[in-house]
């Protein structure tokens, strides 16, 4: 039996993927995103108290911008995929021909 949500996970992976090689602006977001969020992690994880200097705080505000960023592409190339895998499907079913 389709597992469709499997089937949409493995899509949306395979989306990802060629995200990460084809879009350069994305692909800068990225890595600029992990090295940010290395920096955050060890803030985060340490124990006791701990002073935020103004330098965590604009590393946060540029890991969550970026985010933000990278997510906005990450919906525009899903939804470009989607519709185009929808017209493909319906094309092979024989709804429609263009």
């Amino acid at each position: 039996m389709l597992d469709l949500k499997e089937l949409l996970s493995e899509r949306m992976q395979k989306i990802y993927s060629e995200l990460i090689q084809t879009n350069g602006e994305y692909a800068v977001k990225l890595q600029k995103s992990t090295d940010l969020l290395d920096v955050i992690e060890k803030f985060v994880m340490a124990e006791g108290d701990q002073i935020i200097t103004e330098h965590d705080k604009q590393s946060f505000r540029e890991f969550m911008d970026l985010e933000l960023e990278m997510q906005g592409i990450e919906e525009e190339q899903y939804y470009i995929c989607g519709y185009s895998d929808c017209v493909s499907l319906l094309r092979a079913i024989g709804v429609f021909s263009c």
